[in-house]
């Protein structure tokens, strides 16, 4: 991995890449494909992990809630009635 190109990314990235590459180095791959095959695993899992700066949410869930709010019935939920009577009209 070209160290230049990592540390011109954010820290963020950083992260992500210096852990796929300790994961990639101690893997035996056979192929491209296969190498590509768990890069995209790891990728999904990391997507798919809980993170403290998303309330606990995923970053997968987090891209749910922002872009499909209302088909997201898992993570937002709308009540259909009101405990009380609004008082301001509709």
């Amino acid at each position: 991995m070209d160290q230049q190109k990592v540390d011109s990314r954010s820290p963020e990235m950083q992260k992500i890449m210096v852990a796929l590459h300790e994961s990639i180095a101690s893997k035996p791959f056979s192929s491209l494909e296969e190498t590509q095959a768990f890069v995209a695993q790891f990728m999904t899992q990391r997507n798919r992990s809980a993170r403290n700066e998303f309330a606990g949410l995923s970053p997968e869930q987090m891209h749910r809630i922002l872009h499909f709010p209302f088909d997201s019935p898992d993570l937002v939920t709308v009540a259909k009635l009101l405990p009380q009577q609004p008082t301001a009209p509709v």
